[in-house]
C-alpha cells in the first residue's frame, strides 16, 4: 500500500522525496506504537468504557474552546474583586 504513496504525495503537496520518506516514517512509528497500546486498552476496558471516555475527553475539549473565559478563572476574579463572594463550586 505504502508502495504507491510516495509519488502521489510529492505530486499532490510538493515536497521533496525526504519529506514523504519523514511522513511515511513518521506514520509507520505512529501505527507501531497504537497497535499494542489499542490492543492493550481493550482488553482491559469495555467497549462502553472506553467510548464514553472518548466522547467525554472530546466534549470537555470543545468546552474549552467556547467563547468567554472559563468558569475558573471567573470565580478566581470574582473572588479576588469581592471578598463577600460565594464560593464557586
Amino acid at each position: 500500500m505504502m508502495l504507491y504513496a510516495p509519488p502521489t504525495l510529492m505530486r499532490e503537496f510538493n515536497v521533496p522525496s525526504s519529506t514523504v520518506q519523514w511522513l511515511t516514517t513518521g506514520f509507520m512509528l505512529t501505527n507501531g506504537i497504537m497497535i499494542p497500546v489499542t490492543a492493550f486498552l481493550t482488553e482491559t476496558f469495555t467497549t462502553r468504557q472506553l467510548f464514553l471516555y472518548g466522547d467525554g475527553h472530546v466534549l470537555r475539549r470543545l468546552t474549552r474552546l467556547r467563547p468567554g473565559p472559563p468558569v475558573s478563572r471567573y470565580c478566581s476574579q470574582a473572588a479576588s474583586s469581592r471578598p463577600a463572594a460565594p464560593a464557586c463550586s
